[in-house]
């Protein structure tokens, strides 16, 4: 759910599979209290694949995908109401090390897989979406104790959170 600067409204979008596992997609409008289904699904939406996670930003959503091997980040416009697929770079290999979020009004893509060469620490690779493409961006590197990736801060700061598994307790950090 979101708000839609070129259309001004707030719009949410809704996934769904159907009793015949038929995939469909509704919109919904704040503005005329209604829902829209989508007919135009293209085929490369309509195979099997698994939803992770997913934001939303300046009038589009963007989820990412996971289709065998592969992960993408399906976006769809609620303005135009078109969808659109962007392939994860290929250093991207299990979902529960990935987010998605907004970095300096871009989508990016947070991913900790690769430990990092400095002794007890570790290190969140980034990704921005510029011109239909990933970019690689400078990496977040954190003590290696328990953290976890929240997402991105508005001020554009790395929101983790550490654990304190034998207390019971968290902290929410900013990097």
């Amino acid at each position: 759910f979101g708000f839609h600067p070129g259309i001004n409204d707030y719009k949410g979008v809704r996934m769904m599979r159907t009793n015949k596992n038929a995939l469909a997609f509704e919109v919904y409008s704040l503005r005329t209290d209604s829902w829209k289904m989508i007919e135009a699904i293209p085929p490369w939406l309509k195979c099997t694949w698994q939803h992770h996670k997913g934001t939303f930003f300046d009038g589009v959503s963007y989820h990412i995908i996971e289709k065998g091997p592969i992960f993408s980040i399906v976006s769809f416009d609620s303005g135009s109401e078109a969808f659109e697929e962007f392939i994860a770079p290929d250093a991207i290999c299990r979902p529960f090390a990935l987010c998605i979020d907004v970095f300096k009004e871009q989508i990016c893509l947070l991913f900790r897989y690769y430990s990092c060469a400095e002794e007890d620490m570790a290190k969140n690779d980034l990704w921005v979406l510029e011109e239909k493409r990933w970019k690689q961006m400078y990496p977040f590197i954190y003590p290696l104790d328990s953290y976890g990736t929240i997402g991105i801060s508005i001020g554009n700061e790395l929101l983790m959170e550490r654990r304190d598994f034998i207390k019971g307790v968290g902290d929410l950090c900013l990097c």
